[in-house]
């Protein structure tokens, strides 16, 4: 996986709209200068920051399972 990716990129990852990416990025989500995102920044960013529903799926779970296969990391 990529150390530096698009907002399109990262939206695909996690199986959410580049909309999302980029609503995230206006609460916080951090970008580059370029406006492309650190990998594993975004993910952990996520990770801390969107409240995963009750069922327990969605975005927060899709960012630990990439950073997981990524550092080995399980936040």
């Amino acid at each position: 996986m990529k150390p530096i990716v698009s907002k399109a990129e990262l939206s695909r990852m996690l199986g959410v709209s580049r909309a999302r990416i980029t609503q995230l990025t206006q609460l916080g989500l951090p970008t580059r200068d370029d406006g492309r995102l650190g990998t594993v920044e975004a993910l952990r960013w996520i990770i801390r920051n969107v409240m995963p529903p009750v069922e327990g799926g969605g975005i927060a779970r899709e960012a630990r399972l990439l950073l997981w296969e990524l550092t080995g990391e399980y936040k």
